[in-house]
């Protein structure tokens, strides 16, 4: 079954939508809620609170951090080698 153009509309803004409601947390309560109002959009206002999308934010950096320092010890080896 297709889905009626009426069934459609404002789906075009459902991404964008859905990647604001957590910056929008993180800055109206200092928090990344994982659960929004299906209507209104809202956090629950759990103040601070972190999740696993904090988590995964956390070890992503930590990730890029250890890549950076791992490149730059290689970098140092290599060109300590070459003089």
């Amino acid at each position: 079954m297709r889905a009626q153009p009426e069934q459609l509309a404002g789906a075009d803004e459902l991404p964008d939508r859905t990647i604001k409601l957590p910056t929008d947390s993180l800055r109206t309560d200092g928090g990344l809620d994982e659960d929004h109002h299906p209507d209104t959009g809202k956090s629950p206002g759990h103040k601070g609170f972190r999740n696993w999308t904090m988590l995964a934010l956390e070890m992503i950096r930590s990730i890029q951090a250890a890549h950076r320092s791992m490149a730059a010890l290689v970098w140092t080896l290599t060109a300590a080698g070459n003089s």
